[in-house]
């Protein structure tokens, strides 16, 4: 392809981008989809006909149309450049889990709080935690600092804690409801995410990092947790 004023496409290197880059690539697009949302961005032509963005996908095997070296595979790239609708059942899924994120930061706090008093040297260590396939608490160690002994006795505190458990647990649940149905790649679309897969995909204890620290990542988010660790959905017509 030629674009007047721009350098040919043809014969090119292709550019292998990493898990993060395209996740970082999604996290402007969601920040983008925000802005749309709220009005910040009015997405319209001169001729006043609302535009629908949406996704580009480059195919694994080139066509015949598409030339590249003998022997060098085409890299696969999918690009987020917007949205498209969500399905009717999105916002209330979406509302669901921005209220169960909130009731979760809340009692996160307080277990912190408490486990000051208990016991301040595993407050202190970088942990966090997910939920079991039973619904059961578990304690992590993101970097690996933190000793098997120190997660086993944090896994006993947080499971002693009915209201972690509960918010915990209600926040999975409305996760697996929000990716369902996010069908149209809105950042988690494309993924699955249920019981059995929510401990290996999303640590909630890094979700809130920044409180301990002070410091975030953007690889702690939500939704980047599910792009880069979930497991992908088969794509259907």
């Amino acid at each position: 392809m030629e674009i007047k004023g721009m350098p040919s496409l043809i014969n090119t290197t292709p550019i292998t981008l990493t898990p993060e880059q395209i996740a970082a690539g999604k996290a402007g697009g969601e920040k983008i989809k925000e802005m749309i949302d709220s009005g910040a961005i009015d997405m319209k032509n001169p001729t006043g006909t609302q535009l629908t963005p949406g996704v580009i996908y480059h195919p694994s095997n080139p066509s015949p149309s598409q030339p590249s070296e003998p022997g060098t595979p085409m890299v696969a790239i999918d690009v987020y450049v917007g949205r498209t609708e969500p399905t009717k059942d999105f916002p209330a899924a979406h509302d669901r889990l921005m209220a169960a994120h909130e009731y979760l930061k809340t009692t996160y706090m307080q277990f912190l709080d408490d486990l000051k008093n208990i016991d301040p040297t595993l407050e202190e260590k970088d942990f966090g935690f997910t939920v079991d396939p039973q619904g059961q608490l578990k304690a992590t160690s993101p970097t690996g600092s933190v000793s098997a002994e120190d997660l086993a006795r944090l896994t006993e505190y947080m499971n002693q804690s009915d209201a972690l458990k509960d918010a915990a647990n209600e926040y999975a649940s409305s996760s697996f409801e929000y990716v369902k149905e996010d069908r149209e790649y809105l950042g988690t679309g494309g993924f699955i995410l249920n019981k059995d897969n929510f401990e290996k995909t999303i640590d909630l204890g890094q979700l809130f990092t920044y409180q301990k620290s002070g410091n975030t990542k953007m690889s702690n988010y939500f939704f980047l947790q599910v792009s880069t660790k979930g497991e992908r959905a088969t794509l259907t017509a």
